[in-house]
């Protein structure tokens, strides 16, 4: 259960009064911005919620959620915040999960409140994460779309593994059967006045995506236009950072630091991880009730078969009680990790 401690630094959350406002230039090759505000006095107070690991739980244990996500920018609305940084750094995840954060980030825009992803890797649906942000911020090396890579988080124990074994079935079961852009991506790109179609080609097969020479995304390309086709017969669309900035989708710099920097002062950290710290109790004691309930099976499936029918009813009711605590048990994992 130890490896349920990576838990916790899935998701952190920064609070901090930044002294410039979000539209400040950076100066340099790092960052592209534009120019600062008005009234420089008025500074905005901004976080930084880093998203890393899958988006939702598959195989791993190193992953976040929405719900943790919410109760992050509850924390952050506490604090009056203004600019929501976030850190990327997901090779994919769960379309459920997905679509409630890009809601959450779209609930936070409505509110006034502005969203900037900066963006370390953003693989399959991530990448929709990162596009219902306002504005896109990406490091070197920054991968956005395409297949989603295998977990290579902190895989779960044998005992965790026996526990979600039927879970990570579900889910994959789920995954395999679902669009990866839904009706809340495509009321991002309304939003931010992206494409729809960009964000349908990072995620999806079979999408043809071409850029005419004045920028605009197209599926089909007219025979008399000048156009350059982004993907690759019959592959999801993968762009890299310098791509997105060749596109003018994001802007770029070194580090994260680097990236806030362009936006503000050097800001003071806080920790705001406490609510991830108890979804990680919650959902360890659920695995640990979980195999509770498989080793009491396993007991009274090596007690065999009794020939005294009194004996072999009393372990037959025993056995469903346990299977019907065990199934309630799975369930309150299942919403715990947010699975469909």
């Amino acid at each position: 259960m130890s490896s349920l401690m990576h838990i916790s630094k899935s998701l952190i959350c920064w609070i901090a009064v930044l002294a410039a406002g979000i539209d400040r230039a950076a100066g340099g090759a790092h960052a592209q911005s534009a120019q600062p505000p008005a009234n420089a006095g008025d500074a905005p107070t901004a976080a930084v919620i880093a998203l890393h690991g899958s988006a939702g739980f598959t195989s791993s244990l190193d992953f976040f959620s929405a719900t943790s996500l919410d109760e992050a920018i509850a924390a952050a609305d506490a604090k009056s915040v203004k600019t929501l940084f976030l850190d990327i750094d997901s090779a994919s995840g769960v379309v459920a999960t997905k679509d409630a954060v890009v809601r959450s980030i779209l609930n936070a825009r409505a509110r006034g409140v502005r969203t900037v992803a900066v963006v370390r890797n953003a693989g399959g649906v991530s990448a929709l994460i990162a596009l219902a942000c306002e504005r896109i911020v990406v490091l070197p090396g920054a991968g956005f779309g395409g297949e989603p890579a295998p977990a290579s988080g902190v895989r779960a124990d044998p005992q965790v593994e026996k526990a979600v074994r039927g879970l990570i079935s579900h889910i994959a079961d789920s995954e395999s059967s679902r669009r990866k852009f839904t009706a809340v991506d495509a009321d991002a790109a309304k939003v931010t006045g992206r494409s729809a179609l960009l964000s349908r080609a990072l995620v999806e097969h079979s999408v043809q995506i071409w850029r005419l020479k004045n920028g605009e995304f197209v599926e089909a390309a007219p025979k008399d236009a000048e156009a350059t086709r982004l993907d690759r017969e019959g592959r999801v669309l993968a762009l890299g950072g310098n791509e997105l900035v060749e596109l003018s989708l994001a802007t770029s710099a070194a580090t994260l630091a680097d990236a806030m920097h362009a936006f503000s002062t050097d800001p003071t950290p806080i920790d705001l991880a406490k609510s991830m710290e108890l979804l990680q109790g919650r959902i360890k004691k659920a695995l640990q009730l979980i195999d509770v309930d498989n080793r009491k099976l396993d007991e009274l499936k090596e007690l065999g078969h009794s020939k005294t029918k009194s004996v072999q009813s009393s372990r037959e009711a025993s056995k469903r009680q346990l299977e019907s605590k065990k199934a309630a048990h799975v369930e309150e994992l299942r919403k715990l990790l947010e699975a469909p």
